[in-house]
């Protein structure tokens, strides 16, 4: 039997027998948010699998009325046998995952990198801020299309001012010019069917107060039919919503946040929306420190880098002389053809640890297109591990179709002929392309250098330096 454990039920213990090994195996989701209160579920099960990031919120520290120093102090008392960097990992903010992982060594933990839900405009932050980017960092699957919501917009919010300090804090213009446009959304026809959520990034007051003010201006059951939910982001871990408005609260960041909580806190928030992450900020242009997470999101808001790619010009791509990144002459001359027609087409196109030959993009969507040449043999053992990448590459929502050289070089217009007829069918036409290709706003977006990290023990909602008025 196969027992499945949510993230941080305080009520487990109301819902199940704790019996030895009453499960062949216990699956505990969101293992991060799962303190070390329930460790009895390693009881439970002779196997246990932890589904985890230790980049994202951790258990608060507050749960069980004690303070940090008394639970060292506990340490000490209990556990002074136990070598230091053991004992470290049964504190207030300690979790399952953290506890496993550390544990278990490499070899037990498999890392998974697709990632299905959020736009690739989205989930890119969090990808190269937190997870390597290119270099290993989350592999967004999901196609952007000319039909899809613009997937960043960014809200300055004028005039505004904060009362209360760090968890009471609130921006009452903020907060006015979120539900006005979150009115506005619900009116507008592209958001029929949407859900919603609001993520402050700051107090529990400006979530009160947002509650108080959507529920004074949308009706109830509209409220229901979107799901509008508002929290912080430990709220919202492990749940979603099709667009997502963060709610930044302060109106000035006289200090840089990057500590670990702080980078787990963002990651959550930035990455719950499906189709839409809007950002509210009462702090201008500038007005952030350059090594400030807040800073990385709002300068990558504004100049994301294109996820798609730069498409050659056909007159740098010769057909007789191989030119960077292609890997073949063949794979060269179909580039030309297709780039010939006005299409937009990136060579050597990355999909985690694999590179497409072709990708061919536009408003409908995109397309592989795989070059086939001469070197490759064509063996059954061969073609059956094509036929597995292939069936791989969709299971990853991927269409691939294959030219082969032999009969490119017989007869190119026959042996092209079915990918004009599947880019026509799938709605992509020559030089639509559903991003800005201009080089001033796309690519000038780096992530920060952060500190390595650090024990989590800030508090999101302590900013002990005066966010105030």
């Amino acid at each position: 039997m196969v027992g499945r454990a949510a993230r941080g039920n305080p009520n487990l213990l109301d819902n199940i027998t704790v019996e030895h090994n009453a499960f062949d195996v216990i699956i505990v989701d969101e293992a991060s948010q799962v303190g070390i209160e329930h460790l009895f579920l390693l009881w439970m099960a002779p196997r246990v699998i932890v589904v985890g990031d230790d980049k994202q919120c951790i258990p608060g520290q507050n749960r069980f009325g004690r303070s940090q120093e008394q639970i060292f102090e506990s340490l000490r008392e209990h556990l002074n046998e136990l070598d230091t960097d053991v004992s470290l990992h049964f504190t207030l903010k300690s979790h399952l995952y953290g506890l496993l992982s550390a544990r278990s060594g490499k070899d037990a933990v498999v890392r998974l990198r697709e990632h299905f839900r959020c736009l690739p405009e989205i989930i890119n932050w969090s990808s190269h801020q937190f997870y390597g980017g290119n270099s290993g960092g989350l592999v967004a699957l999901r196609e952007r299309t000319a039909a899809d919501l613009d997937p960043l917009p960014v809200v300055h919010v004028t005039g505004a001012y904060v009362d209360g300090r760090n968890s009471t804090i609130r921006n009452e213009v903020e907060a006015k010019q979120i539900v006005a446009q979150l009115c506005e959304c619900l009116a507008d026809p592209r958001y029929e069917g949407k859900t919603f959520g609001v993520v402050v990034l700051q107090g529990h007051g400006q979530i009160k107060h947002l509650e108080h003010k959507i529920n004074a201006e949308i009706p109830a059951e509209k409220r229901g039919a979107h799901d509008i939910r508002v929290g912080s982001a430990p709220n919202f871990q492990g749940d979603e919503r099709d667009v997502i408005f963060l709610s930044t609260v302060v109106v000035k960041a006289p200090r840089a946040l990057t500590s670990t909580t702080f980078r787990q806190v963002y990651n959550v928030a930035a990455s719950r929306a499906k189709d839409q992450l809007w950002l509210f900020t009462s702090v201008p242009v500038g007005g952030f420190k350059p090594d400030d997470l807040r800073a990385s999101l709002l300068d990558y808001l504004h100049h994301p880098p294109s996820v798609y790619g730069q498409s050659p010009a056909l007159e740098d791509v010769s057909a007789t002389e191989l030119v960077e990144p292609f890997e073949s002459l063949f794979e060269q001359r179909v580039f030309r053809a297709i780039r010939a027609r006005g299409y937009h087409v990136v060579p050597q196109h990355p999909v985690g640890r694999r590179q497409l030959d072709l990708v061919v993009l536009g408003d409908g969507g995109r397309l592989a297109v795989e070059c086939d040449g001469h070197r490759w043999p064509s063996s059954l053992s061969d073609t059956q591990a094509d036929a597995r990448r292939d069936c791989e590459l969709r299971r990853m929502k991927w269409q691939v179709l294959r030219i082969r050289e032999s009969e490119f070089e017989f007869d190119p217009d026959r042996e092209l002929e079915p990918l004009w007829r599947r880019l026509a069918e799938r709605r992509i036409a020559p030089v639509t392309v559903p991003c800005p290709q201009d080089a001033a706003d796309q690519g000038s977006w780096h992530p920060i250098d952060l500190p390595p990290d650090d024990t989590p023990a800030d508090d999101p909602d302590d900013d002990p330096e005066g966010d105030r008025p």
